[in-house]
């Protein structure tokens, strides 16, 4: 007895390594499921379901912190929200896109940049976005797209419109 707590007796290694099969097995549960859930996730988005393949990300993470969202789905996921007016999620997860991937960038935020002037009334954020693009990289069309946001933007903050914080 040490402190008032008896003495833990030393496992054995035949214990060691049982411990070590159930952890291991409970790794690869996990990870079944986790592939299950990528085929589930590609069938709600397939029928529009995009609120039960979110949830579905959301339980994932919870199995394994360490999952990221796969590209496609992810676009799905932006473009699904966009189609049902849901503006706030289709602006959470443009942002999730942009922290997580590089090759669509340019185009999800001019789309977030003009989801924010004509849904949010975020001018502001809106400008940031903006100026978060590469100019040099932009086709013409991108440029003609951003400069037509920034000038509503513009006016809307000339306007007096009162951006609500985060």
């Amino acid at each position: 007895v040490v402190g008032g707590q008896p003495l833990k007796k030393p496992k054995s290694r035949k214990e060691l390594r049982q411990e070590e099969l159930e952890a291991e097995q409970s790794k690869a549960d996990r990870r079944n499921m986790i592939d299950r859930s990528w085929d589930s996730m590609e069938k709600h988005l397939h029928v529009g379901n995009v609120k039960a393949a979110t949830e579905l990300f959301r339980q994932m993470r919870k199995l394994d912190s360490r999952v990221e969202w796969k590209e496609p789905m992810l676009l799905q996921v932006i473009s699904k929200y966009q189609e049902r007016s849901e503006w706030a999620k289709a602006a959470e997860y443009s942002n999730v896109y942009l922290n997580q991937f590089l090759s669509k960038a340019d185009d999800i935020r001019l789309n977030l940049a003009r989801l924010y002037v004509l849904h949010q009334a975020s001018p502001r954020k809106a400008l940031k976005t903006i100026r978060q693009l590469d100019a040099d990289r932009l086709s013409e069309k991108q440029r003609r797209i951003a400069k037509q946001i920034m000038r509503k933007a513009k006016e809307l903050i000339a306007d007096g419109v009162v951006e609500v914080e985060d």
